[in-house]
């Protein structure tokens, strides 16, 4: 940490030798963090628009951190480590995943959904998969790579949303799936079940149509107070909204950039006084205006992990990423949210 930085974090009205030691613990984890996700196997989802989605969607190519599981497979604590899947961790500990026992028989193969969850604006879904004409060697032969093709909303271009897989995975009794959809609603819009179908499984063509329950589980709103913004030549970001899940958390904000800067982005790491760091996953851009001189985004971005009920305060960092191998990153001023006078 550059002396430059240590002034500019004088600026906020905490005890130094606590913000130092905050930052400290949540740089070192997250490089920890950072090393332990290059274990997995999954690729990262970045912000998909409708079309890519829709196609990402129908092929079932997307791999990133799932969350959500049946609750009766053996291996289901084996099965979220290996996938990464710390939502659905955190959900089932907590005993918020509801059960569901929907089940669809088309060209020889039952499908079977038997578990959804609903938390931030993550929808998170479970199907169990068995038939004859399913097994490893189909599923490696016909593609896609996920073993299956589906679509949400009738398939629906505009409505498809983007999404993340584990793939058919082979179970005890066959295979399982678990798909998460994040919904781009800015306003998330109260939702009584989500309509989806799969059109294809290990190469057998067919139509197994599921309408997912969802029963959102309540969100507490964090009230940003005192000074939300930081800037940097010509670089903003104010922060609007956190948004406190059971197992996730919501950031809303606003992005400035430069005119002719459109590749550029301010990345957000947020830690707590802990120095806990909380998981991310991805950001949404709810609204984009090119003004005359700068490009505005209004942002929502998706941390995959709760905040500590015993937190004081959290750290937000942003970091000025410049181009688009976002190789040269340059700090701004952290901005302190403070959670015991909510």
């Amino acid at each position: 940490m550059d002396k430059k930085h240590i002034e500019e974090i004088k600026k906020i009205d905490i005890p130094k030798e606590d913000l130092l030691a905050s930052i400290s613990k949540g740089i070192e984890k997250g490089r920890k963090e950072n090393w332990r996700k290059r274990k997995y196997s999954f690729k990262t989802l970045g912000v998909v628009s409708a079309t890519a989605a829709s196609a990402l969607l129908a092929s079932g190519i997307i791999f990133t951190p799932v969350s959500n599981v049946l609750a009766a497979v053996p291996f289901i604590g084996s099965f979220y480590e290996q996938h990464n899947m710390q939502i659905a961790q955190e959900l089932e500990e907590s005993k918020l995943i509801s059960e569901v026992n929907q089940v669809v028989v088309d060209q020889g193969i039952q499908v079977t959904l038997s578990s959804a969850y609903y938390d931030g604006n993550v929808i998170g879904t479970a199907f169990m998969v068995d038939g004859d004409a399913v097994s490893v060697q189909t599923i490696q032969n016909a593609g896609p790579e996920a073993g299956y093709t589906m679509e949400i909303f009738d398939g629906v271009e505009q409505e498809q949303w983007a999404s993340s897989s584990t793939g058919l995975t082979e179970a005890e009794n066959g295979f399982i799936v678990a798909i998460e959809f994040f919904n781009p609603d800015a306003a998330l819009t109260k939702m009584d079940e989500l309509p989806v179908t799969f059109t294809s499984i290990a190469g057998v063509q067919g139509e197994w149509e599921f309408a997912v329950p969802l029963q959102q589980i309540s969100s507490e709103a964090i009230l940003v107070k005192g000074v939300n913004t930081s800037e940097h030549d010509g670089y903003a970001l104010t922060i609007n909204s956190l948004s406190k899940g059971e197992a996730t958390t919501l950031v809303s904000y606003d992005m400035t950039l430069p005119l002719g800067r459109e590749t550029d982005e301010i990345r957000l790491t947020i830690f707590d006084d802990k120095g806990t760091l909380l998981g991310q996953s991805h950001a949404d851009v709810l609204q984009h205006v090119n003004n005359k001189e700068t490009i505005e985004k209004t942002m929502r971005k998706l941390f995959t992990s709760e905040i500590s009920d015993t937190a004081k305060y959290l750290i937000i960092q942003p970091e000025i990423s410049k181009g688009k191998s976002g190789s040269k990153l340059i700090k701004m001023d952290p901005i302190r949210v403070d959670l015991t006078n909510q």
